[in-house]
């Protein structure tokens, strides 16, 4: 894992259970998606710091914007991309 849960619900300031599932669910989906663009198999201690906080970032999009729809346009985290991208392998 790159990130705990508990890393996640401090970042997000989420206290009790009741949003755990789901958060683990975004956690599973954004770090299947960060090891597709690296490459790379984050499942050492040695996860570079980068990495770490664009995991929080992009969580963080997903759990805030989980009911959008048509209503609201969602954008590309463009932290979360610098963050990623010195660590992207390309083919």
């Amino acid at each position: 894992m790159i990130v705990s849960l508990d890393d996640i619900k401090a970042h997000l300031r989420i206290v009790g259970t009741d949003d755990d599932a789901l958060l683990t669910l975004y956690q599973c989906a954004i770090e299947e998606h960060i090891q597709h663009l690296t490459g790379a198999d984050y499942s050492t201690d040695d996860i570079p710091f980068a990495i770490k906080a664009a995991t929080l970032l992009l969580i963080a999009d997903l759990y805030e914007h989980r009911t959008a729809q048509v209503e609201d346009a969602l954008y590309e985290n463009k932290a979360a991309q610098l963050l990623i991208y010195p660590h992207r392998v390309w083919a």
